[in-house]
């Protein structure tokens, strides 16, 4: 092939992949968003993203570097020493490792470092909230599988029930994607030769700033997992953190070069980024984060809604959940869809069986107020109930959509 038609064949290539990422951003200015699962970085966090510091490899972590290593690798290695100092002075933690890609493989990484095939797990399953992925990574890793005994109707775990199952257990893994209100780990009785994966992708932030408890010594071999995008606004990235010190070890020689070979650092700078980031904003975000959930729910409810809680105790995360029937369910997520609100459709018993999930983590780092979410509230009655025309209700998107700018004391500028 000609010199001439590779350039031609580029450019076609390129103007495609501006116009997918130019219409992202045109949808993202005509929509309010409600996904519990994305959140938006500062311009500080996103800086690092771009740091040269991407190209380096590091083999081992800061407590045991490989002897003969990438030339360079102190400056990743570095990186994940500040992160270890950082989640010292957030979560309590004694050692932290920022090299999985995500959550999920966060959660794959520890299970693939501390555990063998035939060894007995109890897992928080989809139905009571569990993230999906979790089932397919024990059964692939030969795990035998047995469910945590879960409460639907106090939306908890069944304290009773779970220590009954908890003798002889290997692993206890608690994933929670669909989550109103953190467990109680301490009240489990988990037996101590027990490891428990604590899974907080949903709440990291709301940890980071006092408003949930801080988990780390409820379990003596307790390790928290999580995805670093959700509450704690950081990049697409994995976080594990323990105070066990003989699970660290393991974590900092193994994770490393067996199962995370180039562990993107750039990432890892953002998340440090956000960590710090955390720290000066973070208590004001979480405090807007729950203030905002609980004027949704009161807001809905109002408007006659089934909202899902225990008894009268609002949510207690970025989380609210809305009973929709699942007759109903299709026709209210496509009204949704053509609105401009982004959420989640749910099957599950969670739910009631079908429902919607909401989040306002990314709400809370804007211009919005609480006033706004109750006209939001409004807006979501009436996209459910299908009691106004879609062009009166997208209109009324896109007049909250001016909205969705940061506020001042929301990001870092520097």
């Amino acid at each position: 092939m000609e010199e001439s038609a590779r350039g031609a064949i580029a450019a076609a290539h390129a103007t495609r992949l501006s116009e997918i990422l130019d219409a992202h951003r045109e949808f993202r200015r005509h929509v309010v968003p409600l996904c519990a699962a994305e959140t938006p970085i500062s311009d500080y966090v996103r800086g690092f993203l771009s740091d040269p510091i991407h190209e380096k490899y590091a083999m081992g972590g800061p407590l045991r570097p490989q002897p003969e290593n990438f030339v360079g690798a102190e400056h990743v290695l570095n990186l994940h020493q500040l992160t270890i100092d950082l989640c010292r002075e957030i979560y309590g933690a004694r050692y932290a490792d920022p090299r999985p890609l995500s959550g999920t493989s966060a959660v794959t990484a520890v299970l693939m470092t501390l555990s063998r095939p035939g060894d007995r797990i109890l897992l928080q399953t989809s139905a009571s909230g569990g993230h999906a992925s979790m089932l397919p990574v024990c059964l692939r890793l030969g795990l035998e599988v047995v469910e945590l005994p879960y409460d639907f109707d106090r939306l908890q775990f069944d304290a009773d029930e779970c220590r009954a199952l908890a003798d002889g257990a290997d692993f206890v893994l608690i994933a929670p994607s669909d989550l109103l209100y953190a467990p109680d780990i301490a009240a489990l009785s988990f037996d101590f030769d027990t490891t428990v994966i604590y899974d907080a992708t949903q709440t990291l932030g709301l940890i980071a700033s006092g408003c949930l408890p801080a988990p780390l010594d409820a379990h003596p071999r307790l390790v928290i997992s999580g995805g670093t995008h959700k509450t704690l606004p950081g990049p697409s990235s994995g976080l594990l953190m323990t105070n066990s010190d003989e699970i660290a070890a393991r974590l900092d020689a193994e994770l490393s070069p067996k199962f995370v070979r180039h562990a993107h650092p750039h990432h890892m700078a953002a998340l440090c980024a956000a960590l710090i980031e955390h720290q000066a904003v973070g208590i004001a975000y979480s405090g807007r984060i729950l203030q905002f959930a609980e004027a949704l729910s009161r807001s809905l409810a109002d408007a006659g809604l089934s909202v899902i809680q225990d008894g009268s105790r609002t949510t207690e995360t970025h989380q609210v959940f809305v009973h929709v029937a699942a007759t109903e369910l299709d026709d209210v997520y496509a009204r949704a869809m053509e609105t401009g609100l982004t959420l989640n459709a749910k099957r599950k018993s969670l739910f009631r069986d079908s429902g919607l999930r909401l989040g306002v983590q990314e709400l809370a780092r804007y211009k919005w107020t609480t006033s706004d979410v109750d006209r939001l509230g409004t807006l979501l009655a009436a996209v459910i109930e299908n009691s106004a025309h879609t062009d009166q209700l997208r209109a009324d998107v896109l007049a909250l959509t001016p909205l969705n700018e940061f506020a001042d004391d929301m990001h870092l500028t520097q």
